[in-house]
């Protein structure tokens, strides 16, 4: 594997970490190593998982009280006039009746007018509000274990 990763890198591009579950995680420096190196991945046939990287990953968030009548592909036309480029416009709905609620959420390219647009207050001539995901708040679970006698 060493030998692999150094025909396809430089020694001084990457490290490894052996880990528990027999994977081997690999980190590199440089996104272009990180391009060379899934490249020859997929070349090569060779599994692996990767994590899409900061700089490429979709800016998130919800747009709220906009009727779900209105086409996703409408909202997308209205943000793009706004000076924001949208990957994904989706109508959310409940997770029980799995009826349309007036929520949407909107993935938006990367770039450096982003945040702007959590000061919009009408899209579509709708008062909206815009709001930022909310982190899931993961509670601690302790286990006991459990002793069995046989």
């Amino acid at each position: 594997m060493l030998s692999y990763l150094t025909a396809t890198l430089e020694k001084e591009q990457y490290y490894c970490k052996a880990l528990s579950d027999e994977t081997i995680k690999i980190n590199v420096y440089t996104s272009d190593s990180y391009r060379r190196l899934i490249k020859q991945f997929q070349a090569d046939n060779v599994v692996h998982q990767t994590y899409q990287p900061r700089g490429e990953r979709a800016y998130r968030l919800f747009l709220r009280h906009i009727h779900h009548s209105i086409h996703p592909y409408v909202i997308k036309g209205e943000l793009e006039g706004l000076g924001h480029t949208a990957r994904n416009v989706l109508n959310i709905c409940h997770r029980l009746t799995k009826g349309p609620l007036p929520l949407y959420f909107a993935d938006l390219e990367p770039r450096d007018n982003n945040k702007s647009i959590l000061d919009l207050h009408f899209l579509c001539n709708m008062k909206i509000a815009v709001e930022a995901p909310r982190k899931k708040n993961y509670r601690t679970v302790h286990s006991v274990p459990i002793l069995r006698a046989y």
